[in-house]
């Protein structure tokens, strides 16, 4: 499952939403980012500033090469261009290598009555402590973007379905 490392609270339309802040400890996307080796290629792999023993010792970026960040900086006037381009990657590296997967545990709530419990969102999102911006404000701002409305959606279907249980024993006890 993961660990809950934050939550918060949304009241939409009388439904009580309780958001827990799931971190799952893994980063999927960073094989996709960087290959990891012990072999230095001058212009192609970057020092892994957090190497220890059993660890590797460089990275090679995935998504662009060196030269071509390297490219891009000289384009815009950089006067040492390879230096910034080297140290921009040192610092995505330090960040993927500290990222990990996060996600959404909800529970909704109407005056009492639980609509739903510790419900998966089905949507992750990868955060560090290297990103500029707290956790909190992260998750906040892509829950209210990409998961609220479907778990508001879920909420209301299981109170029809209440609602419609409620009616089935209304009946039994008149």
């Amino acid at each position: 499952m993961g660990d809950v490392i934050e939550s918060f609270s949304i009241n939409n339309n009388g439904i009580d939403l309780t958001v827990n802040v799931v971190c799952y400890n893994t980063f999927d996307m960073f094989e996709e980012q960087w290959k990891l080796t012990d072999r230095h290629e001058g212009g192609v792999t970057i020092k892994n500033k957090e190497h220890h023993q059993n660890s590797y010792k460089f990275a090679i970026p995935l998504q662009y090469s060196l030269a071509e960040l390297s490219s891009g900086y000289a384009k815009q006037g950089r006067a040492n261009a390879s230096r910034d381009a080297y140290a921009s990657l040192q610092k995505c590296l330090m960040r993927d290598l500290n990222a990990s997967d996060y996600g959404f545990h909800v529970s909704a709530s109407v005056n009492g009555i639980t609509l739903l419990t510790d419900e998966p969102a089905g949507f992750t999102f990868d955060y560090s402590y290297f990103d500029s911006e707290q956790l909190i404000d992260v998750a906040k701002q892509i829950f209210k973007e990409f998961c609220l409305g479907d778990l508001l959606s879920k909420a209301k279907f299981v109170a029809k379905e209440i609602i419609t249980k409620i009616e089935l024993l209304k009946q039994i006890v008149a």
